[in-house]
């Protein structure tokens, strides 16, 4: 019995793909009633920002001249919280929304005001008076709104790069670089690790040569230059980059890491990276430091010096590091031996 042949899948029909209904014309906001509703928000979250006793919402308070969006708005709220921060002060205490007070004052353009309402203040905390050097400012006197600045953290909480880069930013504005960058650009410029901090002086002072910068920074680090090897290395300044290893501790692995990546091209780097990460070893450097760490090291040295023809010389270094009065070195110079059987 035959089966009857299938039939082909219908097509559906052609449909003209749908276009998107046209949109309605919007009414613009009107200014009124936008400045109302910012108002209405900030009403909304002043009560919070009161009783706010731990700085938890102190950025809104940053923030907050900013978000009234309108001087007439933030004068408003000056005339609102002024009295309140003022008779909390003049009793020595603590006002939760200070800082929602002086954003307010700022954005009101009352700069006098935020001035005199500062010296009523019995503890110079940098989060309000932050505002008061962006108030020297605005009345045209730089000088001033720097030492203010300076003045801003006797009780030093740690905020001296927040200070350094307010005072690097109105400096440059002002068009006043060298000052800025002698004062205030290495501290202002903290980023996770030293190739970033380099990178970010350097993108704001292209005038000035990379070398000159990475001397500055070595110069602002004493007794703690080998943090910069890494950085001189990937810049390609390896003669500097062999001086900070040479008076500084660096850090092992990151030394015989750089000699392993630069055993091919530049074999006396390496032999003196690999030689300085075995020096520093012996002097209690590292941390972890296993067998692997010695042998891979000495095999690096030794490498580079073969390719030199100066492997004897090499192999004297290395029982020089060995024959320290550390009992790290007494380790180094057995594994040595042991290498050599």
């Amino acid at each position: 019995m035959r089966r009857p042949p299938r039939r082909p899948p219908r097509r559906p029909p052609h449909r003209p793909p749908r276009r998107p209904p046209p949109r309605r014309p919007t009414r613009p906001r009107s200014p009124i009633a936008t400045a109302a509703r910012r108002d209405a928000w900030l009403g909304a979250l002043a009560p919070a920002i009161a009783r706010d006793r731990r700085g938890h919402l102190g950025a809104i308070g940053d923030a907050w001249g900013e978000l009234c969006g309108d001087p007439i708005v933030a004068a408003r709220w000056a005339d609102r919280l002024t009295p309140e921060v003022a008779a909390i002060w003049e009793r020595g205490g603590d006002a939760p929304q200070s800082r929602a007070c002086l954003t307010s004052l700022l954005a009101a353009g009352r700069h006098p005001a935020i001035l005199g309402l500062l010296a009523l203040r019995p503890v110079a905390l940098w989060s309000e008076r932050r505002v008061g050097v962006l108030a020297h400012a605005a009345l045209g006197d730089l000088d001033a709104a720097i030492a203010y600045a300076r003045d801003s953290d006797p009780l030093g909480h740690g905020n001296d790069a927040a200070i350094a880069a307010l005072c690097e930013s109105l400096l440059l504005a002002a068009g006043r670089r060298a000052e800025a960058y002698e004062d205030h650009a290495l501290g202002a410029s903290p980023r996770p690790n030293c190739l970033l901090t380099f990178r970010a002086i350097a993108a704001k002072y292209p005038e000035r040569p990379p070398i000159t910068i990475l001397g500055d920074l070595l110069a602002a680090s004493p007794g703690r230059e080998g943090r910069w090897f890494a950085t001189a290395r990937a810049l390609g300044f390896h003669e500097l980059a062999l001086e900070i290893a040479g008076r500084s501790p660096v850090d092992p692995r990151t030394l015989t890491r750089a000699a392993e990546e630069a055993l091919a091209g530049d074999p006396r780097f390496a032999r003196s990276a690999a030689v300085a990460a075995l020096r520093w070893i012996a002097a209690g450097h590292g941390v972890e430091i296993d067998a692997a760490d010695v042998l891979h090291a000495a095999d690096l040295a030794r490498a580079a010096a073969t390719s030199l023809a100066a492997l004897a010389a090499t192999e004297a270094e290395l029982s020089a590091i060995g024959e320290g009065s550390t009992q790290a070195s007494a380790w180094i110079a057995l594994l040595l031996r042991s290498s050599r059987e």
